[in-house]
């Protein structure tokens, strides 16, 4: 075990603090709340922007940029979008900067109209939609942008939650809202490729309560995934947004029939909180574990030698074994470039990933070993003077912890490639056979409370009191994470409103109230999750009798059709039976309650008692 990290079972979020530390990923910035993000982390996002805009441009979208700047009036528009970001915004007032005539500097004139920072871009890109669509032969526009936000956060941590953070946020308009929701699902399922098969983290997909939505959306749909201290972590959203923002900017279009309609509209993002969701997936006690499809460093070749009339032997078997990974042309460019480092670094295939080659002269083999697992690299080759007699080679894997002295004829691409399909396969399955060990169902309240009070994590949101019926201590924050943002509104007043605002774990993420307040939320059987359309469309049908019009109103709602929104209460344990709640049911149970609870307004003058 490592001296340099502390132990997951004894502070797991200092855990997580050293293992950045330790792996070189991040480091603390003077500014309060931003963060450093280094090389070695950097590369980790490099990786994700890599796969994540292969999808993206596989699915017709391209990339573009719009300004970090918004004029204040723009948030104004949308009036659940200000409320919901009101608290977050960092605000420029004035331009330059004058001597203060003691040594210092101080503002130096007001703007006209203060500036947001970009806190997300649903505005100006609205803005920017309504000069660009006359005609639906304009529609769809799928455009995504890869930027940085800022948002004013009371309690930062690296990579979860930080002031100014990395993200890319794609925006689409559309014809119909048909479109919009295909659209909206599609994205949903990209984000789940990517956490599943390329960060080897098993996520839930489901759509969130009213009062968990993205400000201004109609419909917000989430990926969660499950820690390694048993609690959630918001990995991705995608928001329905519906006609809101295009009402707000006044988007509109000639549709086929030659009328004037509202453009439909999507949001959704992922943000460099991905790399913590991978970090706290995967790692362990001995620091950083990355799946082989973003580790920046495949493998690190360390010669080992004791004598100076070994060395060279030593380094050119080292460098026979490299050339054999990645091909002697590859070897040859690299020293040209950059021979003269203590690190030969030489990229494989066309992803820009590494193997490397340890020079360093200086330090003892085992701290290049420490060093390389550390870092989180898949593949070690150690190389000695034995290993160099016998034609061999000890190779060191990090997933699985195994050590195996292989054939130098057997050092090839293939069987390199077969080493990392073997980590990435063992680092999902491990995950998922965790989430699955960790999970049970509940039938009723009673074990329901008994299972959160017994063992308090939950994982997935299943059940929860209506929105409009929340208790008290609905929003306070009782998660141990110190980025964890509850649900409803928290104690600044603000409302879920980010693409990734959802902190890491709570300890019951839904209030819990008595059974007849209970409301099926995310939806999905256990330990399968790739049930995405299955899961989602059994709400759906309590969800489209409300399905706006062309016309933009909702349909009278039919009290004889009553949409079950089924789902499967999640608790940590044995798998029972599934629970069945009627949303129906509940809506017009809360509508009683709270018509009964208002003052009846008279809708004539009090009698008077005649006199006499």
């Amino acid at each position: 075990m490592a001296t340099n990290i502390t132990p997951r079972t004894k502070d797991y979020n200092q855990w997580y603090l050293d293992v950045i530390n330790a792996a070189g990923m991040a480091d603390y910035s003077p500014v309060r709340g931003c963060m450093v993000i280094k090389p070695h982390g950097y590369a980790v996002w490099e990786g994700l922007q890599r796969e994540l805009d292969a999808r993206f441009k596989a699915t017709g979208h391209v990339n573009a940029y719009f300004p970090l700047f918004i004029p204040m009036s723009f948030l104004a528009k949308e009036a659940k979008h200000v409320e919901g970001f009101a608290m977050e915004c960092a605000v420029v007032t004035h331009s330059g900067l004058e001597p203060d005539g003691k040594g210092g500097l101080k503002p130096k004139g007001e703007i006209e109209e203060p500036l947001i920072v970009r806190p997300t871009s649903e505005t100006i890109i609205g803005h920017t939609y309504a000069q660009w669509v006359q005609s639906w032969r304009d529609l769809p526009i799928l455009v995504n942008q890869w930027a940085n936000v800022v948002r004013w956060e009371m309690r930062t941590r690296l990579f979860l939650r930080t002031m100014e953070f990395l993200w890319q946020e794609g925006h689409t308009a559309h014809e119909t809202w048909d479109e919009a929701e295909a659209e909206t699902r599609r994205m949903l399922d990209v984000y789940a490729d990517v956490a599943e098969n390329v960060l080897a983290i098993p996520v839930h997909r489901g759509r969130k309560s009213p009062a968990e939505r993205f400000a201004g959306a109609d419909d917000t749909y989430c990926i969660e995934a499950m820690m390694q201290d048993g609690k959630a972590l918001q990995a991705g959203t995608s928001h329905n947004l519906g006609q809101n923002f295009s009402k707000a900017f006044d988007i509109k279009f000639q549709t086929r029939d030659q009328k004037v309609a509202h453009v439909w509209t999507t949001s959704w993002g992922v943000s460099t909180r991905l790399i913590g969701a991978l970090i706290m997936t995967h790692s362990d006690d001995d620091g950083l574990v990355l799946p082989p499809k973003v580790a920046p460093v495949l493998a690190a070749i360390v010669p080992i030698y004791r004598k100076d009339d070994e060395k060279a032997a030593v380094l050119a078997y080292a460098k026979e074994l490299l050339a054999r990974l990645v091909g002697a042309d590859a070897v040859a460019r690299a020293e040209a470039v950059c021979g003269g480092r203590e690190i030969l670094e030489v990229p494989y295939g066309s992803t820009g990933q590494r193997v490397v080659l340890d020079l360093r002269d200086g330090l003892r083999p085992p701290d290049k070993f420490f060093h390389w697992e550390q870092r989180g690299v898949p593949v070690r080759l150690e190389v000695g003077p034995k290993d160099l007699a016998n034609r061999a080679v000890m190779a060191v894997t990090r997933t699985p912890r195994s050590k195996n002295v292989v054939s130098a004829d057997a050092i090839t691409p293939a069987w390199f490639d077969d080493a990392l399909a073997t980590a990435q396969k063992m680092l999902f399955e491990r995950a998922l056979a965790f989430r699955a060990a960790q999970t049970r169902s509940c039938d009723d309240y009673a074990a329901f409370k008994t299972a959160i009070e017994e063992k308090p994590r939950l994982l997935r949101d299943a059940l929860g009191r209506h929105e409009g019926n929340r208790s008290e201590n609905q929003g306070r924050n009782q998660g141990h994470h110190p980025l964890h943002s509850a649900r409803g509104r928290d104690r600044r007043g603000r409302r879920p409103h980010s693409h990734e605002d959802s902190g890491h774990g709570s300890r019951v993420r839904q209030t819990l109230g008595r059974p007849r307040d209970f409301r099926a939320r995310l939806l999905s059987p256990p330990n399968d999750s790739t049930e995405t359309d299955d899961d989602l469309r059994r709400c759906d049908a309590a969800r489209r009798r409300d399905r706006p019009r062309s016309d933009g109103r909702r349909p009278t709602r039919d009290p004889s059709r009553v949409g079950p929104a089924q789902a499967r209460l999640q608790v940590h344990g044995d798998p029972v039976r599934r629970q069945v709640v009627s949303r129906q049911r509940d809506e017009d149970r809360l509508a009683g309650r709270l018509a009964r609870a208002m003052p009846r307004r008279r809708s004539h003058p009090p009698r008077c008692r005649r006199m006499g």
